[in-house]
């Protein structure tokens, strides 16, 4: 037996006619090699050339390779078939021409020896397989016993089998079955490693991961940030950056490649809190990146604000008189920190005091009439202070004319009768003989006189005043009053009017009332009814006559109004409907 140690790994490269082509090939480390009979010796692959050129140096009569067929041709000669060798991948199986040594050698020969195996083991070995394909240009049959274009044939070990004739033990060597095989050359460098593995997809890269602005209210807007982005995979990025919120902004928006993105935060008219939101960056190909984006907006400081009581001011006063009271404004702080407030401005008939102070306050204002002629006067006196809005108040002065109050007439006089009716109204005029405008109001100190209107103003016209006189109530005898006119600024204020009133003892007197008959059979008589007017009729009858008398004659109070209805009743004391009145004064 003949003993062959090989590499683990040994790769192979035939130069063919088509080009050239690697296949490795794997053994195991130990292979045992030809039949039972032959002796036993060690073989190493790497053994020197001497002993490679012996064995190419055998006999011509040695028959050739048993697992080597050669081609018969027409004339019987060999030709050796240009080659193509094709790998066997690992991830697919052989093709169901390949044959493994054993199958091979059962079908090219019907030899007896036994199939390698590793040493200690009674698992046949397989030896190393390649495809070998005939170029397009070999012609049909050119290698004998293939079935196919393409047939399997298995790279037998070294000192593997017989040689056929003689018997003599021992393998083929690489050489010889290079030299063996025209057309084949053998490659011993092995194959360059296999270039490194490079992703196409494009990955996005960004840096930061995650940006954050702070802000105070109403201030201006946090400085801009930037954000990195990267190509971290391979082929081209084209990337788009989108946000979708109303207070942060991106540009540019897209680009290819590396590139940097400007993210500004706008404050606008935001409310204090605390914002977020998210930077969307996108490409064809690759996964998406959320840049999560927060916005502090931090409540702004209070600051001082002025506040005024009352907003406004507004003096009168009569030309040539004396000035008008004067006039207070109080002053506080109605926001936040120190109120520091200075008061200016006014006019030349308008002063104040004091002008300035610290947090809360008051202004007292006084208007001078001086030599003012009548008319309007307005001023503006400011309240400003550091950091807070200004606050104007306007003050306005009025200087009327001087005004005189007249009356027509200047007394009256009025006379009634105890229980009868009252007495007619008058009527007093109120004229201004001054200048301006008269402001004018009266007023009694009488209970049976009544004045109205009791305020009015006049300038050049008349305003009239109407009395009225009520005796209700009073006895016989002589009454007075007094009517006060005033009028604000007017030279001769206050005026009175004398009022007299005189009651009489009232005079009877009688009329005669006459009325149709009423023509039925059931009257019974006639019921007569008196009221003074205004009044009511009493719920009895005045007086009852007889159903053939047609008149009555009633008495009253000279000067009194009366009225008088008159019903018919039955025997039964059915009564009428009440026909309309019929007055008179006695």
């Amino acid at each position: 037996m003949r003993k062959i140690t090989l590499c683990t790994h040994i790769s192979l490269a035939f130069a063919v006619l088509m080009g050239t082509i690697h296949l490795p090939l794997i053994f195991p480390e130990t292979l045992l090699a030809g039949d039972q009979t032959s002796s036993s010796d060690t073989a190493s692959i790497g053994r020197n050339a001497k002993s490679s050129e012996k064995m190419n140096q055998l006999p011509g009569t040695r028959k050739s390779h048993r697992l080597i067929k050669k081609s018969q041709g027409s004339t019987g000669t060999s030709q050796s078939a240009p080659i193509t060798v094709t790998p066997i991948q690992e991830s697919s199986p052989a093709p169901s021409t390949s044959l493994l040594p054993t199958q091979l050698e059962s079908t090219a020969s019907p030899s007896k020896e036994t199939q390698p195996a590793v040493k200690g083991s009674t698992t046949p070995v397989a030896s190393g397989v390649m495809t070998i394909a005939p170029s397009a240009g070999f012609a049909s049959g050119a290698m004998a016993g293939a079935s196919s274009p393409n047939s399997t044939l298995p790279i037998a070990a070294a000192g593997g089998g017989s040689n056929g004739s003689n018997g003599k033990s021992g393998g083929r060597s690489l050489q010889s079955l290079a030299a063996s095989t025209p057309g084949l050359v053998q490659l011993i460098a092995p194959p360059p490693p296999p270039p490194p593995v490079i992703t196409s997809t494009p990955v996005i890269g960004s840096n930061p991961a995650s940006l954050a602005f702070i802000a105070q209210q109403g201030g201006g807007n946090p400085a801009a940030q930037t954000l990195t982005i990267s190509n971290t995979g391979g082929g081209t990025l084209t990337w788009t950056a989108s946000e979708g919120l109303s207070w942060l902004s991106v540009s540019p928006a897209s680009g290819t490649g590396n590139g940097t993105i400007t993210v500004s935060a706008t404050t606008g008219s935001m409310a204090a809190g605390n914002y977020t939101g998210s930077i969307s960056l996108t490409a064809p190909g690759a996964t998406t990146v959320m840049i999560p984006v927060s916005f502090a907006v931090t409540a702004a400081p209070v600051p001082p604000a002025i506040g005024v009581s009352p907003t406004s001011l507004s003096f009168t006063a009569q030309q040539g008189g004396s000035n008008p009271a004067a006039r207070t404004v109080n002053v506080s702080n109605t926001g936040g920190g120190t109120l520091n407030w200075t008061a200016s401005g006014g006019a030349t008939w308008l002063s104040f005091t004091p002008s300035n102070g610290i947090g809360n306050g008051t202004i007292s204002f006084t208007a001078a009439t001086g030599t003012l002629t009548a008319g309007n006067y307005n001023a503006t006196v400011t309240i400003s202070a550091p950091g807070a809005t200004s606050v104007n108040i306007p003050v306005s002065f009025t200087v009327t004319a001087s005004p005189t109050i007249g009356l027509s007439p200047t007394t009256f006089s009025f006379t009634g009768v105890q229980g009868g009716a009252n007495p007619g109204s008058k009527t007093l005029n109120i004229t201004n003989p001054g200048t301006g405008t008269l402001s004018w109001s009266v007023s009694d100190n009488a209970s049976w006189l009544t004045l109205s209107p009791t305020s009015g103003s006049t300038t050049t016209g008349s305003s009239p005043v109407v009395l009225s006189v009520n005796t209700a109530g009073l006895v016989a005898g002589s009454f007075s009053a007094t009517i006060t006119v005033t009028a604000t600024g007017a030279t001769n204020t206050p005026q009175t009017v004398s009022v007299s009133l005189t009651v009489t003892a009232p005079t009877t007197t009688t009329a005669t009332l006459f009325w149709d008959p009423v023509s039925d059979p059931s009257l019974a008589g006639y019921r007569v009814y008196q009221r003074t007017d205004p009044g009511t009729y009493p719920a009895s009858p005045t007086a009852t006559v007889a159903a053939n008398q047609t008149s009555y004659t009633a008495t009253g109070t000279q000067g009194v109004r009366y009225c008088f209805t008159v019903t018919a009743i039955d025997a039964a004391g059915n009564e009428s409907t009440r026909p309309p009145d019929a007055c008179k004064i006695f």
